[in-house]
């Protein structure tokens, strides 16, 4: 294969590719957006566990003040009294976390959002197969 065929490659899959020589890997190849993808990824990952290992070493622990929807940025107050919030509105919103394991472009990251319910909304109409939606409250 041609050096002007690996880099045709390396752009057309957008992942690293490995080359081998005597059967051993020896060497990998990555398109420029290839690498930015994964270096962001990893910078990402490093700032995630520096703040978890923060966390854990200093007990450090955070009230709620305010909501902000990931897509539009709209954004809720949180009101206590004491220690309960007392508006309803933050229950507006749907939070997501989620900790992606190997073979995924989140590898080893936990990604959070906060969505509106309108937003929300919006999201569930693009589902294919419909999202499993069941009454807890009666």
């Amino acid at each position: 294969m041609s050096a002007a065929e690996v880099t045709s490659l390396a752009k057309s899959i957008s992942e690293p590719i490995t080359l081998t020589k005597n059967g051993y890997a020896d060497l990998v190849v990555m398109s420029v957006e290839t690498y930015k993808k994964q270096t962001a990824k990893d910078q990402l990952h490093n700032t995630l566990l520096e703040r978890e290992l923060d966390l854990q070493a200093n007990s450090i622990t955070y009230e709620l003040s305010e909501i902000i929807c990931n897509k539009y940025g709209k954004k809720t107050e949180v009101i206590y009294e004491g220690n309960h919030p007392v508006n309803l509105d933050y229950q507006s919103y749907a939070n997501f976390s989620e900790e992606f394991g190997y073979a995924s472009c989140f590898d080893g990251c936990k990604v959070s959002f906060d969505l509106c319910e309108d937003c929300f909304q919006v999201l569930l109409k693009t589902f294919v197969h419909p999202a499993k939606i069941e009454e807890f409250m009666s």
